[in-house]
């Protein structure tokens, strides 16, 4: 294996571990397994200090830290619930579906579109536990899956497989990015706990950076 293939592998395998990580803490909330992988995974943001993705890791392991009183697994339930539980943004509730924040598509129509791009890659439901597939945390599941089938395909050198991976995942960040920012914005504004404002600002981090990273690996590839 190249140096540069080794590169990659070890990117999409980050990829993948902070998709699957950061979908968990929306679905489960802050539970205390999730916790626990949130402040394991910061350990390697050393590497790179200046990296937008290390500061926002190192500031929501910082908000985790200064959770204050015995009861704040309670505390974060609660609002997990009070944030999320509904299917239609209403006060005080900012559902992670990608149809809620589609207004200008009938909500049937953005459920399929997205089971079309699991069905494309081989999926059918990802995680029939969080109810419509179009839940936020599924599609990062969805990428983090994407991105460890890439993990996969580079150990093996196949750099043909690797390139297909990287368009499947560029093509699912644009959709991502065309309605998670409005969501990150509403439930920063909603929630009454910094430690959403900080996983918020990790989720917006994460995919911004991840996007720009694969575009510049497809150029390159390309060339």
């Amino acid at each position: 294996m190249t140096m540069v293939n080794a590169e990659r592998l070890v990117s999409a395998q980050g990829r993948s571990r902070l998709f699957w990580l950061l979908a968990e803490a929306l679905l489960r909330g802050f539970q205390t397994e999730v916790v626990s992988g949130i402040k394991e995974q910061e350990d390697t943001a050393a590497v790179a200090p200046n990296d937008p993705l290390s500061a926002a890791w190192r500031n929501l392991v910082a908000a985790l830290d200064n959770l204050g009183g015995d009861d704040w697994e309670q505390r974060l339930a609660v609002e997990h619930t009070r944030l999320f539980a509904g299917l239609q943004p209403v006060a005080g509730s900012v559902p992670p579906f990608e149809s809620a924040w589609r207004p200008d598509h009938e909500p049937g129509e953005v459920a399929h579109a997205v089971q079309q791009a699991y069905a494309a890659a081989g999926f059918a439901d990802i995680d029939i536990e969080a109810g419509p597939q179009d839940h936020l945390a599924v599609e990062l599941k969805f990428i983090a899956l994407l991105a460890w089938r890439e993990a996969e395909v580079w150990r093996q050198g196949n750099e043909a497989d690797a390139a297909s991976l990287i368009q499947q995942q560029q093509t699912f960040f644009d959709r991502c990015l065309d309605w998670v920012p409005r969501w990150v914005d509403s439930l920063a504004g909603q929630t009454r706990e910094p430690v959403y404002r900080a996983l918020m600002d990790m989720i917006r981090t994460g995919l911004t950076q991840a996007t720009e990273d694969l575009k510049e690996a497809g150029a390159v590839m390309t060339t």
